[in-house]
């Protein structure tokens, strides 16, 4: 189920939808968790009192710059992990 801080970050921002994905099978659950975690951390640079506009950017130019990355590289991929879903 995706690393840690996205299962932290997918519990926390959705218990109903965490909860009913766990019976998901395995590769499944382990993309939703990637994939909800992301998308609920840009939300959440949104939904913060007052908009945290420049963190919103700053996370957009960083997934930007990923695509247009080469993906393989563990260091590499390590480091983006950490940019995109650490505060």
């Amino acid at each position: 189920m995706g690393s840690s801080i996205q299962n932290r970050i997918f519990k926390k921002g959705s218990t109903t939808f965490y909860t009913a994905s766990i019976s998901f099978p395995q590769k499944i659950k382990e993309d939703v968790f990637v994939l909800y975690s992301f998308v609920r951390k840009a939300d959440d640079y949104l939904d913060a009192v007052p908009n945290n506009t420049s963190g919103f950017y700053n996370y957009k130019n960083l997934y930007l710059k990923m695509l247009q990355s080469k993906t393989g590289d563990l260091e590499s991929d390590t480091k983006t992990d950490e940019n995109l879903f650490y505060d």
